[in-house]
């Protein structure tokens, strides 16, 4: 794991990080994030669950999100001025849903790349 990262999984299939405090200032124009789960994109559950989190980023990203299925519940994602996203979804996730945050602060909230995406119920500041 990085030392500009609080949560780095890479080709695990699926997990779980509920009611958890990441908090992360990170460097201004580095593409890293809070939690980073990517790697495999296999189509068998359990799926990953990041739910009930609260997420501090005042530099750096919120969620990368770059696996097959997964559900991003319930957040509180914030940063300060900050030019990268709430949650980044890569452009081969598919079966994911975002729903439920509170993002303030990011620029863009939520990016999604895939029209597979389910985006729906978050507050956006």
């Amino acid at each position: 794991m990085s030392t500009y990262q609080n949560f780095l999984a890479v080709n695990v299939d699926s997990g779980h990080l509920k009611s958890n405090w990441f908090s992360w200032a990170g460097w201004e124009g580095e593409d890293v994030y809070n939690i980073e789960v990517i790697g495999t994109y296999t189509a068998y559950p359990p799926p990953w669950e990041i739910s009930d989190n609260t997420i501090l980023s005042p530099v750096g990203g919120g969620i990368h999100f770059a696996m097959f299925e997964g559900r991003i519940h319930n957040n509180t994602i914030k940063g300060q001025s900050v030019n990268r996203p709430g949650v980044r979804l890569a452009e081969t996730t598919a079966d994911v849903s975002v729903m439920a945050n509170w993002i303030k602060g990011h620029s863009p909230a939520i990016q999604n790349l895939s029209a597979a995406n389910f985006t729906d119920g978050n507050a956006l500041f």
